[in-house]
């Protein structure tokens, strides 16, 4: 995570890293809610979350997930 960080810095100000759990609505409220104070909107996001509430495997590799899932 710190190389992660690292490398976010070096973008500038017009980009935002942040952990947080995924699958707590009440943080990826809290996240959203600062980066649109902080910069008006978000252009891009990108996840990486191990997880799901919707998927009833979601500790499954993609492979074994069928469209149906």
């Amino acid at each position: 995570m710190e190389r992660l960080d690292a490398t976010v810095g070096r973008l500038g100000d017009w980009a935002h890293g942040k952990r947080y759990e995924a699958l707590d609505q009440e943080q990826v409220d809290a996240v959203v809610d600062v980066t649109v104070r902080g910069f008006d909107r978000i252009d891009i996001l990108v996840n990486a979350v191990a997880g799901s509430t919707i998927i009833a495997r979601s500790s499954a590799t993609v492979e074994a997930h069928s469209l149906d899932d």
